[in-house]
């Protein structure tokens, strides 16, 4: 395990303070090497009329899109497979916003709300109500940027306190939480190495000398 923990931070090293770059970026592969297509509920979920006129803020990720609105985040996964992570099918992309769900509603019910479907009627896209899922979306309450730790780092509020605070807190869900008997190492491992395959196709995003430092840390 320290043997992994290592090849860990030599690698995180070589990428940190990479700009991730915008999501065309990202290497997108569906079901057969071809991803669905979601353009259509993009556009929708980022006009501003499906909420009445609100402005539409996008947050992009290799798994997701969060379209925040109002008091509102709707996130959606992104039609995308990957070595540990397929999301390629409809029904995949429910089941992971459902283990979402679950798993951090307990700790964060002030966030965590419930999963809504984009369908498609006579009328065209709708969020819930008649008609065919043609996407699902987890639906969130908004929190302020500000509240992000990062953001709270940055600004000096990262102190003693509230890193001990953070500390407990993880520590009492690790310690509720129930048990999986696997090898945490070689877990970690094929992660990394799905990294490493994934990264030497965005050189132009993270940049050319950060991804070759971070295969030689392999």
């Amino acid at each position: 395990m320290i043997m992994v923990n290592r090849r860990f931070r030599r690698r995180r090293a070589a990428l940190t303070g990479a700009h991730i770059g915008p999501s065309w970026a990202w290497p997108r592969r569906g079901a057969g090497g071809i991803m669905q297509d979601q353009r259509d509920v993009v556009r929708f979920l980022s006009d501003p009329a499906t909420y009445g006129g609100q402005p539409v803020e996008v947050v992009e990720t290799h798994g997701a899109q969060v379209f925040l609105v109002g008091d509102t985040a709707w996130k959606m996964k992104r039609a995308v497979r990957y070595d540990y992570m397929d999301l390629s099918t409809l029904a995949q992309r429910h089941a992971m916003l459902l283990r979402e769900l679950e798993s951090n509603r307990p700790t964060a019910p002030q966030i965590y709300r419930e999963l809504v479907p984009v369908v498609r009627g006579p009328g065209g896209l709708a969020l819930g109500g008649p008609g065919t899922p043609v996407e699902w979306l987890l639906r969130m309450w908004r929190f302020p940027a500000g509240d992000e730790l990062l953001s709270v780092a940055l600004r000096g509020g990262l102190d003693d306190g509230l890193a001990a605070a953070l500390g407990h807190a993880v520590q009492a869900f690790h310690r509720a939480a129930p048990l999986r008997p696997a090898d945490g190492a070689h877990l970690i491992a094929e992660i990394l190495d799905e990294l490493d395959r994934v990264f030497a196709d965005m050189g132009d995003a993270l940049g050319g000398p950060r991804v070759a430092a971070f295969h030689a840390g392999a």
